[in-house]
């Protein structure tokens, strides 16, 4: 039979779990720096990129995130995007616009014209999109 908690029993245990938490909300910095480890916390995310065929090549690609106590760093690389030179892929990470890509080159190499590191989590959406169409994307 379970017993009923007094309020003051239950405030306690209410406390209790908002401490335990704050304790695994601590940035990965100040636990580094509490001397807890001797190593740095780092997140690696890779997901490949894939679309349909798209002026008869099919394009594809990878993006990768990385996250140490020094900083983040996302990346984007597509090949196989049969577009005209000067085409801007636009990056998104669930939603949001986080760069530019230009195509650029004989070949249609494209070129990172800016970009800002998202934050991204397991199951971040990249979708890569010209004139406003997905032309490929992944999950982390």
């Amino acid at each position: 039979m379970l017993k009923k908690l007094s309020r003051s029993a239950t405030l306690g245990v209410a406390l209790a779990l908002v401490a335990l938490a704050a304790s695994f909300a601590v940035s990965p910095k100040a636990f580094a720096q509490s001397g807890q480890s001797d190593s740095t916390l780092e997140i690696r995310l890779r997901t490949r990129l894939s679309g349909p065929p798209l002026n008869g090549q099919t394009p594809h690609g990878k993006a990768e995130f990385e996250q140490e106590d020094s900083g983040r760093k996302f990346s984007v690389e597509v090949q196989g995007v049969t577009l005209p030179n000067g085409t801007i892929l636009v990056v998104g990470v669930n939603g949001t616009r986080v760069g530019t890509l230009k195509i650029q080159g004989g070949d249609g190499t494209p070129l990172l014209v800016r970009c800002h590191a998202p934050n991204v989590t397991k199951g971040s959406k990249v979708v890569i999109r010209a004139a406003g169409n997905a032309i490929m994307s992944g999950t982390f």
